[in-house]
């Protein structure tokens, strides 16, 4: 697909929800209180509500203890306007989902970084918004697009992002977000709900990956409703699955390499198998061998 046709798929606009979730959640911390005295009396403008008041106590440049205005309410840090702000500039990352425009089944993604720049007239400070990222989810296959090249291999913009700044460029994914974008797709039941949350109570995904395998093999689905969620993970933390997994499968039987009967006993035990023991019971059930779950959960890890 040429960048031109994939980008037909994406909004012109930037949406009102979206501004709303850049205002007050990505950059809610962007707000500050601009003081300057004139003939002994002190005035603060505030950057969020654009309006201007005079603080009841001396207000001091960048004081621990953030203010709140006494008109929109925001807790505000205190900035002197006099002072010199050629480096002050607030920037965050966000994912944002959205239906795509052409296909009301496909799911479309942009990893946009907002940015407010205080180093000019701070009373004319506006929210920018630059995407170079986009993603593209259709039944069979996803599209990744970064800096207008197609990439061969669907990879977190946010990894990315964190490799070149670090820590210290925050980043944002919204549940409700993704909740609302999905409504009326295939993506509504891909089971997604259950993969927002990494070990790493800090890392914060961009669920790009996991829509890319949703995208790519409608079984994930199956797998994270009957148990076999693990499997999934493995996949999003680029863990070896063993070949456990036929992918492609169109049944369960046929992902899972397993019989009727065999698939059956599973459910019915409600153990939950890793992929290394399930590729051993796999192994031993095709060759007839006497191996129930219980004997794979306790050697299955020991098969090579």
């Amino acid at each position: 697909m040429e960048y031109k046709e994939a980008l037909k798929h994406f909004p012109q606009k930037i949406s009102r929800s979206l501004t709303r979730f850049a205002t007050e959640t990505a950059l809610k911390s962007s707000r500050y209180l601009f003081i300057k005295s004139a003939k002994g009396i002190q005035s603060a403008y505030c950057t969020h509500c654009a309006k201007q008041h005079f603080p009841e106590a001396k207000l001091k440049h960048k004081q621990l203890l953030p203010v709140q205005c006494p008109h929109c309410k925001s807790k505000c840090k205190v900035r002197a306007s006099g002072l010199g702000r050629k480096y002050m500039v607030d920037r965050a990352v966000i994912v944002w989902y959205e239906k795509s425009v052409l296909d009301d089944k496909a799911l479309v993604a942009r990893v946009i970084e907002v940015r407010r720049d205080y180093s000019g007239d701070y009373t004319k400070v506006a929210t920018e918004y630059s995407n170079n990222m986009h993603y593209v989810f259709q039944t069979g296959k996803s599209i990744y697009f970064n800096y207008g090249r197609q990439r061969a291999e669907v990879k977190s913009a946010f990894d990315e992002i964190a490799t070149r700044y670090g820590a210290g460029l925050p980043r944002f994914m919204s549940i409700s977000n993704i909740k609302r974008a999905v409504k009326g797709t295939p993506f509504q039941y891909s089971t997604w709900e259950q993969y927002t949350e990494y070990k790493n109570p800090r890392y914060v995904t961009d669920m790009v990956e996991f829509f890319d395998l949703a995208a790519r093999y409608p079984c994930v689905e199956y797998l994270s409703k009957i148990g076999f969620k693990d499997f999934v993970w493995a996949k999003l933390y680029r863990d070896p699955t063993y070949g456990a997994i036929y992918w492609h499968g169109n049944s369960l039987m046929k992902v899972l390499r397993l019989s009727k009967v065999d698939l059956r006993e599973i459910r019915d035990s409600k153990i939950v198998l890793t992929p290394k023991e399930l590729r051993f019971y796999q192994y031993a059930r095709k060759r007839d061998l006497p191996v129930t779950l219980q004997d794979a959960k306790l050697i299955g890890e020991m098969y090579d």
